[in-house]
């Protein structure tokens, strides 16, 4: 395993984040009438799988189901399950608000501007929160550049 310094696994998810926020971006803002909803639930798969990729990056190693489950222990469940709940809620209404959005050319950027800040979102404050808690595991304590 090579061993990254905290500086250099920082940048490498901020890049992951601004890749994922593009494709987001350019995926929400190309109309798609009467799909809009099934299309939000790939961006919300693809937003899965970039905290999945943050947590990999930070934690040398695949996410796992007790991984999982110490994730949830750590953020607390009635946080965490809010959160989904949340967060799904929110790419739900946007996938009936892109229907109507579609109507434009102006609408589907703005669609595509919505999905990629949301992505941006969840990917830095995933990236903030895998930052602190790894920052506060003992044997983790590595010089920040």
């Amino acid at each position: 395993m090579n061993q990254l310094t905290i500086g250099q696994k920082q940048r490498k998810s901020l890049k992951l984040i601004v890749s994922y926020a593009m494709g987001s971006t350019t995926v929400s803002s190309i109309p798609t009438p009467i799909f809009e909803v099934s299309k939000q639930l790939v961006l919300s798969a693809s937003d899965v799988i970039l905290c999945w990729q943050i947590y990999s990056l930070y934690y040398e190693q695949e996410l796992s189901v007790d991984s999982v489950v110490e994730l949830l222990k750590r953020a607390g469940i009635i946080v965490a399950v809010g959160s989904v709940l949340v967060y799904t809620g929110a790419r739900a209404t946007q996938g009936i608000a892109d229907e109507f959005l579609n109507l434009s050319i102006v609408g589907s950027l703005v669609s595509g501007l919505i999905a990629g800040s949301s992505t941006a979102t969840v990917g830095l404050a995933f990236l903030v929160w895998v930052d602190q808690s790894w920052r506060r595991e003992p044997g983790q304590l590595e010089a920040v550049e």
